[in-house]
């Protein structure tokens, strides 16, 4: 598509030429006498142009100019503007001449602004006093040049930057002959079904940059730029103004790596084991559900934690493993139905439980747009283990090689990349846990607790939290038939 230009691209012309441009602003300095010579412009512009408006502009004060064949003798201020319109060809043009009612001036200020309903393929602005050692003509402008590049990469929270064009274009191809460089604005819009928290709005630089959401599975928005010379943001929008072409991005699914970590002690046992296993069949099948072709790299590991020993010591329980290996969900898919997750029987180190998911989250590939969410699930209070969770607990006098889980989830830098992408979401399961601890836990990774006092609830929890994790819908209440 032809680009707004102007032609020469120098000061000092006499005439200058606008190309593909709804519109021109000529800024003049024009010396307005009582007697002859009297100073004299013209504009030519297409005799089928639509909506043209012509409007001659001293100070405060303006007039509008005849765009169709006929004359007007008008008044401004002290001025008389003598101004006629004529066909020529396909053209139309417009002379203007200005007199001095009284008080003649050297170097008076005027703008000549024209503008029409669409871009026109040319107009000709002609002051024949116009020269470089002494400008009647100190400033053209036409439409900016409007378009951008968007650069950066497509992750998730990776940051995107929008460039703009130069608005005045080009040494070759100028949209401004002259000074001052005028205010530019430049206001970037998005259609598409993504919420965007920080996408740029209205700015006066040509550079804006955003944050790429969380997605479920990828997304396009289509991106436009707006752009405008003179009255800046947020607007109005400038006389003279470009719209760019929409540019299509898409937004990826990032790598989402999930761990549910189910607390196996003795008081998990009887119906609350069992209704756990089942609640983490589900959450897998969730899983399963919700990321199957979303994003090759998507991983899911189940694990089970106890301490056997039921004292504090520097080396974790050895039962404390996976009972599903980190798998994508097609192997996962044939995997969870038919888990062994063993039978509830001892102490609670849930310290170690998550240290174990952290460990086993950070030996998958290091990814930077990978999102890791653990969820953990437990009916008591942390009494064992090689790491400690809440300050408030207990450890028998002489314990030594003992680490704290603030400390502990931040040593290595294998950790510490799961920790910066980490949400840590809990299920306090039966009246006697740690809420305080939970609550904590969940408050300080981008998680969220939630206490569950009947274990036929669990599997809602689960849903609810992987649902948010993952950034996905919640399936209806109500089933569909089918």
């Amino acid at each position: 598509m032809p680009l707004p230009s102007i032609s020469p691209t120098a000061v000092g012309s006499p005439v200058y030429t606008v190309h593909q441009s709804k519109g021109l602003v000529a800024d003049l300095r024009l010396d307005v006498g009582s007697t002859a010579p009297f100073p004299f412009f013209a504009l030519r512009f297409p005799a089928d142009a639509d909506i043209v408006q012509v409007t001659l502009i001293r100070g405060t004060e303006s007039v509008e100019l005849p765009s169709a064949p006929g004359s007007d003798d008008m008044t401004l201020g002290n001025r008389r503007v003598l101004a006629e319109a004529m066909e020529d060809g396909t053209d139309i043009v417009l002379g203007v001449e200005v007199r001095a009612a009284s008080a003649p001036a050297v170097g008076e200020v005027w703008s000549v602004r024209a503008q029409a309903g669409s871009p026109q393929a040319q107009w000709q602005f002609t002051q024949s006093d116009n020269a470089p050692g002494d400008l009647t003509i100190t400033r053209i402008m036409c439409d900016p040049l409007a378009g951008f590049t968007i650069g950066g990469p497509a992750g998730v929270g990776q940051q995107m930057t929008l460039t703009a064009l130069p608005a005045r274009g080009t040494t070759t191809d100028p949209t401004v002959v002259g000074i001052p460089a005028p205010t530019t604005a430049y206001r970037w819009s998005k259609s598409g079904a993504v919420t965007i928290p920080d996408f740029p709005g209205c700015s006066t630089s040509p550079q804006s940059v955003f944050t790429m959401p969380v997605v479920y599975a990828p997304k396009t928005i289509e991106i436009t730029e707006e752009v405008w010379f003179e009255t800046g943001c947020p607007g109005p929008v400038g006389m003279l103004s470009s719209t760019s072409a929409p540019q299509t991005l898409t937004i990826e699914a990032g790598p989402r790596h999930l761990a549910l970590v189910l607390d196996r002690s003795g008081s998990m046992s009887g119906p609350r084991w069992q209704n756990a296993t089942t609640a983490a069949q589900i959450l897998g099948n969730l899983y399963v559900a919700m990321r199957t072709g979303i994003n090759p790299a998507d991983r899911i590991e189940q694990l089970v934690f106890e301490d056997t020993s039921c004292s504090w010591h520097p080396i974790p329980d050895p039962l404390i493993q996976p009972v599903l290996a980190a798998s994508d969900p097609d192997t996962a898919d044939g995997l969870i139905c038919d888990l062994e997750y063993g039978p509830a029987g001892s102490c609670t180190p849930i310290g170690d439980g998550l240290i174990r998911a952290i460990d086993d989250l950070a030996a998958l590939p290091a990814q930077a747009d990978a999102e890791y969410t653990i969820v953990l699930l437990t009916d008591g209070y942390e009494n064992s283990g090689s790491v400690w969770v809440s300050p408030s607990t207990p450890l028998p006098a002489g314990t030594s090689g003992i680490l704290s889980f603030a400390v502990a989830r931040q040593t290595g830098a294998a950790r510490q990349r799961v920790n910066q992408r980490l949400s840590l979401y809990t299920i306090g399961l039966g009246a006697t846990v740690q809420e305080d601890v939970l609550d904590s836990l969940a408050a300080q990774s981008q998680g969220v607790y939630r206490h569950v006092v009947e274990v036929s609830q669990i599997a809602d929890a689960m849903a609810q939290m992987a649902a948010a994790s993952h950034s996905a819908e919640r399936v209806p209440s109500t089933p569909d038939p089918g």
